[in-house]
């Protein structure tokens, strides 16, 4: 027999053999190949779904945080998450979301929970935090059938709710020296053991039955030469963001919206801000000036016009005086007789409710509590002298400007009184002070990280 007849004819039999095997090898191969393709695409579809889904939930829980916090009403605050949820589902690229919820009929489930709490998140019906829950979103696959993956599935979820930050970001850069905090005798307007009704960090604030006397007249933006509490170089002006120089200390003092805001450090929980060193006497002149008299402030396309206050009457305007910060830092009258009944806020209150109908000076082309400023207090002592040096913000205080200020040798001092809560008309963007009760601090809504879903 011919070897090598043989030879080639079992060499023959093993290459028809072995085409089988070739064949399953790149079926194993091609069915691999889609199922990678698969995953980048379907995956990416996927994510892309994912991604727009969250945006449409992100929204809807800060909706809900905003609307709770402006209306005090759960219902209509989970009625405002679902129409801003439906709204986003309107947007372009959305549109098989928009079918699958289909009026709130289809498979997408749509939940608001509200928590006291943020971390754990306790779903219950006390708020102020917010949580937006989507779930049921299906997705048709393509190309990763061949693993024999006919959907996916997606969800998302977002925490919203308010955080203690300087909500006030038109802040006046002034500052009021409080006492220090944990010593006798200086009260939060809290529930301080031995502490009067009406005290509040060293300042007194009277109730709406009281009349002002000079012990509760407070000076601030104190001028050269007098008892300062910071020490000498700073004048009770803040230095606040990247933010310094006269001319930012004018247009906030005048009340121009300027963003000013405090430092809020989210670990500590504490707001700090700095000092201005300085005196800076004719910025402030014209700034605070500004809040009875009006002005224009700001430069270029930035101008903005700030109007005059409606009651323009001065605490001693009736007899000819004014009120003067005496070396010893207490506050007297300029020509050293004891003050009549001062023009203080019930005053105030009065000439704007009768529409200066009793004779009060007043611009009738101003504005109502232009005189009204939020004041940060601060503790100053120990700080360093002349330098912009971090202090924390104890509180907010409701505070009235009682004259204009005017320059004198060392400067010009600003005079005015505190205002409780349930008084503090012009003040209810920071709520005013409420002795008896500890102030809260302004707040901001922003998103939080989800503690139950490593998604949001």
């Amino acid at each position: 027999m011919d070897r090598s007849y043989s030879t080639r004819m079992k060499m023959l039999r093993s290459l028809k053999g072995q085409r089988g095997v070739v064949m399953i090898m790149v079926t194993i191969g091609m069915v691999a190949i889609l199922a990678v393709a698969g995953l980048a695409l379907d995956g990416g579809h996927m994510f892309l779904t994912k991604t727009r889904l969250q945006n449409a939930v992100d929204a809807a829980a800060l909706t809900a945080a905003k609307t709770l916090k402006s209306t005090d009403s759960m219902a209509v605050a989970t009625a405002a998450a679902q129409a801003t949820f439906e709204d986003n589902l309107g947007a372009p690229g959305n549109e098989p979301l928009l079918a699958d919820w289909d009026d709130g009929n289809g498979d997408i489930v749509f939940t608001v929970q509200y928590s006291p709490t943020l971390n754990p998140f306790v779903s219950s019906a006390t708020p102020p935090y917010v949580r937006v829950i989507v779930s049921g979103v299906t997705l048709d696959t393509w190309l990763i059938r061949v693993l024999g993956v006919d959907q996916t599935v997606a969800s998302a979820s977002a925490v919203s709710g308010p955080i203690n930050v300087t909500g006030i970001c038109d802040l006046v850069p002034m500052l009021a020296c409080g006492c220090e905090p944990g010593t006798a005798g200086c009260c939060d307007g809290g529930n301080d053991a031995g502490c009067a009704a009406d005290s509040y960090y060293g300042y007194t604030v009277p109730d709406s039955s009281t009349n002002l006397t000079l012990d509760d007249v407070t000076s601030v933006k104190i001028s050269a030469g007098n008892n300062q509490d910071i020490g000498p170089g700073n004048f009770h002006l803040l230095r606040l963001g990247d933010n310094q120089g006269g001319n930012y200390i004018r247009d906030a003092l005048a009340g121009a919206k300027t963003g000013l805001c405090a430092d809020y450090d989210p670990v500590s929980g504490e707001e700090t801000v700095d000092s201005e060193p300085g005196n800076k006497v004719g910025p402030a002149l014209t700034g605070l000036n500004a809040r009875f008299d009006g002005g224009t402030f700001g430069t270029g396309q930035n101008q903005e016009y700030v109007p005059p206050d409606y009651v323009t009457q001065e605490a001693l305007e009736d007899v000819s005086d004014e009120l003067i910060l005496a070396d010893d830092g207490t506050v007297q009258t300029e020509d050293g007789a004891p003050a009549p009944d001062l023009f203080d806020y019930n005053d105030y209150l009065g000439a704007v409710d009768s529409s200066c109908a009793d004779g009060e000076t007043c611009n009738l082309s101003g504005e109502p509590y232009r005189r009204m400023m939020v004041l940060p207090i601060g503790h100053c002592t120990g700080l360093t002298n002349g330098t912009s040096s971090p202090i924390t913000v104890q509180g907010y205080g409701c505070f009235m400007l009682l004259q204009r200020g005017s320059q004198g040798n060392n400067g010009a001092d600003f005079f005015g009184q505190f205002v409780g809560a349930a008084d503090a008309r012009g003040c209810d963007v920071a709520g005013g002070i409420d002795p008896g009760a500890s102030p809260s601090l302004p707040t901001q809504i922003v998103l939080f990280r989800d503690p139950d879903s490593g998604d949001s």
